[in-house]
């Protein structure tokens, strides 16, 4: 993936987050959103605080990716058997 790519994504996600803060916002505002009441999702930002650390925990214990190991998943690609061509 480019870093044009990565941008682009980054930015629509971002876009679409601030569109859902925004009519959220505006909804609950007007009344239209329901309100819940206090204590129920008590426990909800530990559950979710649990879960990205072990999300974060599994990326960082993944084997890094080495010069050399990106160079083999790569070979062979471009060369005459890929297109077709005989030799």
């Amino acid at each position: 993936m480019s870093r044009a790519s990565l941008a682009r994504r980054a930015l629509v996600g971002l876009s679409a987050l601030a569109l859902f803060s925004l009519l959220y916002s505006l909804a609950a505002d007007d009344g239209l959103w329901p309100r819940l009441p206090a204590g129920a999702l008590h426990g909800t930002d530990l559950i979710a605080g649990f879960a990205a650390g072990l999300g974060l925990l599994w990326l960082l214990t993944l084997p890094k990716r080495t010069a050399t190991s990106v160079q083999n998943e790569t070979r062979g690609r471009g060369d005459a058997a890929t297109r077709g061509e005989e030799t």
